[in-house]
C-alpha cells in the first residue's frame, strides 16, 4: 500500500511540473490552452498534497504514530502501577488484624451506634412531646365553657340561679363536648415514631374521644332531666360522668406509658 502512494505521489508531482511548464509556454505562445494546462497542474498539485499526507512516513503521521505509542505506554504504566497498589492492598488485607485494631473498630461501631441511638431517642422524645401539648392544648379549649357549668350547678345547690341559666349552661357544655370528642378522634401520633408509642398514644386519644362523647350523653341525660324531672334521667347522668372519668384516666395512663417508652418523665405534664 505504501509503494503505492509513493508511486502515484511522484507521478503526480512530475504531472504538475510537465503541466506547469506547458501552461506557462502556452500562455506565451497565446494558443489558448493555457488554461487547460494551468487546471491540470493544479489538480496534480492538490492530488500530490493528498498522497503526502497519506504517507506514514510524513511528520503529520509520525506525530500520530508517536503520540499513540506514548499513549500505550502511559497506559500499560498506569495499569502496572494499579496493580502494584492493588497488590500492596491485598497484602495488606490478608495481614491479621492486631488486637488493639480489632478493639478500635468495635469501639468506633459502638460510638456510632451510640450516637444514632442517641439522635433517635431525642426525634421520638421531641414528637410524643408535641402530641402531649396539642392533647392538652385540645382540654383547654372546654375548660371554661366547663367551668362555667360547674358553676351553674354550684349555684342551683345554694338555691343562686334559675333554670334557664342552668339550661344554657348545659347545652353549651354538651356541645363543646361534641366538638372536643371529634377533635381528640382525628388526632393522629407521627408514623415517625415506633409502632409500640404509636399505639399507645393513638389509645389516648380515642380514650379521650371517648371520655368527651359520654360526657355530651350524660349532659344530654341532664338536659333531660331538667325537662321531665325523672330521677332515672339524673341517675343516668351520674353514672356517664363515672364513666367519662374512667375514659379519661385509661387515656391519661396510655399517655404516660408511651412516655416512659421514649425515655420522657411520665409524672411531667408539657403543656
Amino acid at each position: 500500500m505504501n509503494i503505492i502512494i509513493s508511486l502515484l505521489g511522484s507521478i503526480s508531482s512530475i504531472a504538475f511540473l510537465v503541466f506547469l511548464v506547458m501552461a506557462i509556454v502556452s500562455w506565451a505562445k497565446k494558443n489558448g490552452k493555457a488554461k487547460k494546462f494551468f487546471i491540470c497542474s493544479g489538480s496534480s498539485f492538490v492530488l500530490m498534497l493528498i498522497l503526502v499526507s497519506l504517507h506514514p512516513t510524513t511528520p503529520v503521521n509520525k506525530i500520530a504514530i508517536a503520540e499513540e505509542k506514548q499513549t500505550e505506554q502511559n497506559q500499560k504504566k498506569s495499569g502496572s502501577q494499579k496493580e502494584n497498589i492493588a497488590t500492596r492492598v491485598d497484602d495488606q488485607q490478608l495481614k491479621p488484624k492486631t488486637e488493639a485494631q480489632k478493639k478500635a473498630e468495635q469501639e468506633a461501631k459502638r460510638k456510632v451506634a451510640a450516637a444514632v441511638a442517641k439522635a433517635e431517642k431525642i426525634k421520638n422524645q421531641q414528637l410524643v412531646i408535641g402530641f402531649e401539648k396539642k392533647f392538652y392544648s385540645i382540654e383547654e379549649k372546654g375548660s371554661r365553657t366547663f367551668d362555667n357549668y360547674s358553676n351553674v350547678m354550684g349555684d342551683l345547690a345554694k338555691g343562686q340561679t334559675d333554670i334557664y341559666t342552668i339550661y344554657s349552661a348545659a347545652q353549651n357544655a354538651k356541645n363543646m363536648a361534641n366538638g372536643l370528642s371529634a377533635e381528640y378522634y382525628r388526632m393522629q401520633p407521627s408514623k415517625d415514631l415506633p409502632k409500640e408509642v404509636r399505639k399507645l398514644l393513638k389509645e389516648a386519644s380515642l380514650q379521650a374521644s371517648y371520655s368527651y362523647s359520654t360526657k355530651a350523653d350524660a349532659l344530654d341525660n341532664a338536659l333531660q332531666f331538667f325537662d321531665e324531672q325523672k330521677p332515672s334521667l339524673l341517675q343516668n347522668y351520674e353514672d356517664r360522668i363515672t364513666l367519662a372519668n374512667q375514659q379519661v384516666l385509661k387515656g391519661t395512663l396510655s399517655l404516660m406509658k408511651a412516655k416512659l417508652k421514649v425515655g420522657l418523665d411520665a409524672t411531667k405534664v408539657n403543656k
